[in-house]
């Protein structure tokens, strides 16, 4: 029972604070024992539920009480347990009613039946979900509306709607009336017809005029862009190593003098001419049957560079773009067969192309290259074409590296662009009787040579 009642105490007591002033027994107010049967028992916790969460505002007339010399009195009163009894005291501790809450007879009693079980005892029917929702107090008066709250950020525009069908055409306006037909007028009297004349003998034909200046003539028009220069070619195997594929050994020297059947050529008995110190003119001071000829064309230059920097700036620290290496030389090596004395071998040279040397310095601002125009630097020049003569007769001939291209800044779109490299020299005819052996391009810049093996 004891047990019970703590129960009743954890759910009950908390409520009697806020609940109704129904539940009172000996003029005591919010006394746990509703029926006043000195027990608290299963009455008492179901009147104690049924209120429970219900409004409450209390009012002073409910709290008073009567003690034994009719005294009207407001102090606080408390309750304590002790053993098996029930004590309501006041606030000085005073022992105001006591209550015992043991068995019948003295000893622990049975365990009660449950609150649930008591309900359907009582005569009503259902679950335990029932038994709660019958606990449950009737919903209390809404209360009032809160403060709005601040307004939320926009969201974000919903996708457009399709668009609406169109209307229906409206009823066509009435025609206004037609005006009225003027008067026809009177007609005029027809005069007499006139007597045909006679007809004229024919013309004769005019002269023919004169032929009219000729217009002038339509402006060219502009030129197009330059292409982008094309992947070179693979350099082809030369003669030497086609003859060393063939399971040959030896230097290029032997392959020479294989090639000549060991004639007269031996470079050890003759000699060598360099242009770069003997000369333009080779003249054969006696037979030979074969000579050895090393034969360089001339380098192109290279474009030049240009430099993007703010105001006031020591470098280029917007853009340093370079212009083009100009195009290289090219170097071939020959043979030429059964000269004769008195044969005369010339260079027609020509210089290495002159690079641009112009460095451009722009100052923008601080924006940047956008919408620059600065530019290009110009280009390195070409290098001409470089010949071999045989007594008056041209051999052999090498074009020229083309110069490169300037950089620029904004001149191809916005940004900074390098030069584009110039075309390399090409070996563009040599005689059907000349013997080439192989071809490379040379790194250096250079101007135009040749190298007779005699």
């Amino acid at each position: 029972m004891a047990a019970l009642f703590s129960l009743a105490l954890c759910i009950g007591l908390s409520p009697l604070a806020q609940a109704q002033s129904t539940i009172s027994c000996d003029s005591i107010p919010y006394n746990p024992d509703s029926d006043c049967n000195g027990t608290i028992g299963y009455v008492d916790f179901l009147t104690m539920l049924g209120i429970y969460g219900a409004a409450f505002e209390p009012d002073a007339a409910e709290l008073l009480y009567v003690d034994d010399d009719s005294v009207t009195t407001n102090e606080l009163q408390w309750l304590s347990i002790e053993g098996d009894t029930l004590y309501l005291l006041l606030q000085d501790s005073t022992i105001y009613s006591a209550v015992d809450i043991s068995g019948a007879d003295g000893s622990d009693g049975v365990n009660g039946l449950s609150a649930y079980e008591l309900w359907l005892e009582a005569g009503n029917e259902g679950s335990a979900s029932d038994f709660l929702m019958s606990l449950m107090g009737a919903q209390g008066p809404q209360g009032e509306q809160g403060p709005a709250g601040a307004d939320g950020d926009q969201g974000p525009q919903g996708e457009q709607g399709p668009a609406g069908a169109d209307g229906a055409q409206g009823p066509q306006g009435e025609q206004g009336p037609a005006g009225a037909d003027g008067a026809q007028g009177p007609q005029g009297e027809q005069g007499p017809a006139g007597a045909d004349g006679a007809q004229g003998p024919a013309g004769a034909d005019g002269a023919q005029g004169p032929q009219g200046e000729q217009g002038p003539a339509g402006a060219d028009g502009a030129q197009g862009p330059q292409g982008e220069q094309g992947p070179a070619g693979a350099d082809g195997a030369s003669a030497y190593d086609v003859w060393l594929g063939l399971g040959n050994t030896g230097t290029e020297e032997d392959f020479i003098a294989y090639l000549s059947g060991g004639g007269a050529f031996s470079p050890s008995v003759h000699g060598v001419f360099d242009s770069n110190t003997d000369g333009t003119t080779f003249a054969i001071s006696e037979a030979i049957a074969t000579v050895s000829i090393e034969l360089w064309g001339a380098s192109g230059g290279s474009g030049g560079d240009i430099c993007g920097q703010t105001l006031g700036a020591s470098s280029c620290n917007l853009c340093d773009a370079t212009g083009g290496q100009g195009g290289r030389a090219l170097k071939v090596v020959s043979m030429i067969y059964n000269l004769a004395q008195g044969d005369v071998l010339e260079l027609i040279a020509s210089d290495a192309g002159s690079d641009s040397g112009e460095l451009i310095t722009c100052n923008p601002g601080l924006t940047g290259w956008t919408n620059w125009d600065c530019g290009p630097a110009s280009n390195g020049a070409d290098a001409g074409v470089t010949q071999l003569v045989l007594n008056g007769e041209v051999i052999a001939e090498v074009s020229g590296g083309l110069g490169g291209t300037g950089a620029c800044i904004g001149c191809q779109g916005d940004g900074c662009f390098n030069g584009d490299n110039g075309e390399n020299g090409d070996l563009t005819s040599s005689a059907n009787w000349m013997t080439v052996l192989s071809t490379e391009s040379l790194e250096d810049n250079t101007g135009s040579r040749v190298i007779i093996r005699y």
